[in-house]
């Protein structure tokens, strides 16, 4: 079979397998998708679609834990505003996964949006005590470079040595991501003995 030939029906192909995760597994795969996308420039329906899934699931997850939720129940929003906010942050991602009763409906898409959702979520892992994936911890060392003012001062500092955050801040975002992918492997490398 040729690389572009569909595999017949009732091939290994489409044997079923099992996948067992949790919603949190679920959740932060999602996210680290967006973040592999939005680092590449990808498509920004998809990454915004992946990024409030994500942030969906962990509101839910915070909420039955008893902590307070992201976006939907902030304490920043006033109560008599909280329906109006809430139908405003989910306008976008609502539209992209429903069509039944708008299926030939136009939206003016804000391709930006979906880092918001990713940037909640992303730390909502971290008050959750979860140790940051490959993609969360490379999207937070970029965040932290190109948008200190985000975070607190000792955040920023403890992110990335300053010479290599000056080599780094210099990169796009693809360069900057495979320029910690390479720095990553290399220190995951297991030591060699010195002769």
């Amino acid at each position: 079979m040729s690389d572009n030939q569909f595999p017949p029906i009732g091939s290994a192909a489409f044997k079923p397998t099992k996948l067992l995760i949790t919603k949190l597994e679920a959740a932060r795969r999602q996210l680290a998708t967006a973040i592999g996308l939005w680092f590449h420039n990808g498509d920004p329906v998809s990454i915004h679609a992946l990024a409030y899934a994500a942030h969906e699931i962990l509101h839910v997850i915070s909420r039955r834990r008893g902590d307070a939720g992201l976006l939907y129940t902030n304490a920043a929003i006033k109560e008599e505003h909280r329906k109006e906010f809430n139908v405003f942050i989910k306008k976008h991602a609502n539209w992209i996964k429903h069509a039944k009763d708008d299926w030939d409906s136009t939206l003016d898409f804000n391709p930006t949006a979906g880092l918001s959702f990713i940037m909640v979520s992303l730390w909502r892992v971290i008050k959750l005590g979860e140790e940051l994936n490959d993609a969360e911890s490379t999207l937070l060392a970029w965040a932290c470079l190109h948008q200190p003012t985000w975070f607190k001062d000792h955040i920023v500092k403890n992110t990335l040595p300053d010479d290599l955050a000056t080599q780094l801040r210099s990169l796009n975002r693809r360069e900057f991501y495979e320029a910690i992918a390479i720095l990553r492997g290399q220190a995951r490398q297991p030591s060699r003995p010195q002769n």
